[in-house]
């Protein structure tokens, strides 16, 4: 829970930092924009928290001009680097999964494999980075439901064929839900003959 309401403080204080230097109209100062986090938009947090990394020494300094650098004293810039490094894959999976002008099913078993990766290698030892990937881990395996289409599309894609993206225990799954379909197929094509 501690690690839960640092972030959550964070996250917090940021908004309201970027909703100051907004209202201030001291935001139009900045080389690239901030972007304030919206509740109805998918990724807007994580935008949020990349436009404030980006700008953080331009914050700090029209802060400091303005005499309101105690706006950034609960802001934990361990905690918000630590914030974009854990969401980076999530926001890449999205912008990929939310073309309508190309198909996407074939790398839905791909990216799956590739979060949970993600979700269980640890090359730190920051408490919290191993909190969210914990909590990370847990969400796609309760609301990611991977189904043999999923799997079969990957095979079917000639530009994953070869499925090199996975894993060997992960590829040797596909090709045996690939040999069982086929199996079937054959029986059925049998059986009306």
């Amino acid at each position: 829970m501690e690690q839960f309401n640092k972030i959550r403080e964070t996250v917090s204080a940021m908004k309201n930092v970027i909703a100051f230097l907004k209202r201030s109209g001291l935001s139009e100062k900045f080389l690239t924009g901030l972007k304030q986090s919206n509740e109805t938009r998918w990724n807007s947090t994580f935008i949020m928290l990349k436009s404030f990394d980006e700008s953080y020494q331009q914050i700090q300094d029209v802060l400091q001009k303005h005499n309101q650098e105690d706006r950034l004293s609960n802001i934990d810039s361990s905690v918000f680097k630590c914030l974009i490094n854990f969401l980076q894959p999530f926001y890449d999976a999205t912008l990929l999964f939310e073309g309508d002008k190309y198909p996407t099913i074939h790398r839905v078993y791909m990216w799956y494999v590739k979060l949970q990766r993600t979700m269980s290698t640890c090359t730190t030892v920051s408490p919290l980075l191993m909190f969210l990937k914990k909590r990370g881990a847990m969400a796609l395996q309760e609301r990611f439901e991977i189904m043999p289409l999923h799997k079969v599309a990957l095979f079917l894609n000639t530009k994953f064929k070869s499925m090199a993206a996975l894993g060997n225990p992960e590829r040797e799954e596909v090709i045996a839900l690939i040999k069982c379909l086929l199996q079937i197929l054959n029986a059925c094509l049998c059986s009306e003959k």
